[in-house]
């Protein structure tokens, strides 16, 4: 089955959004102060990472690109990596391989979408 144009954008962008909904931290975005796991007080999320910084690029009529711009969130390698600086006590990134179950989830996202579309 080849899929039209817009198909072919309609899959990428609801892939897209499944990237956005698994970026970290959702719960505490847009909230001043919050408490983490380990019981430290923690500022919000700003959501910079999911809203701005996060793009969908079509490359060409049948390729789609979602990334993460480093220009908006130079941030970004250090919420997927394990922690093994001092500062960090021992304790572990709670968002450690996000990237790779966001990208799983899109895959089952865009695989499931598929199916239905063939039906």
């Amino acid at each position: 089955m080849r899929l039209s144009n817009e198909q072919f954008h309609s899959l990428c962008i609801s892939g897209f959004k499944v990237f956005q909904s698994r970026v970290p931290n959702p719960e505490t975005r847009y909230k001043k102060w919050y408490y983490n796991a380990y019981g430290n007080k923690q500022r919000g999320s700003s959501g910079n990472m999911a809203f701005n910084a996060s793009k969908l690029a079509f490359i060409s009529p049948e390729k789609a690109k979602i990334y993460v711009d480093p220009r908006i969130a130079p941030y970004v390698p250090y919420t997927n990596e394990r922690w093994i600086a001092k500062k960090w006590k021992g304790h572990k990134n709670p968002n450690e391989g996000w990237f790779e179950r966001a990208a799983k989830a899109v895959a089952k996202a865009v695989e499931q979408r598929v199916k239905e579309m063939v039906k």
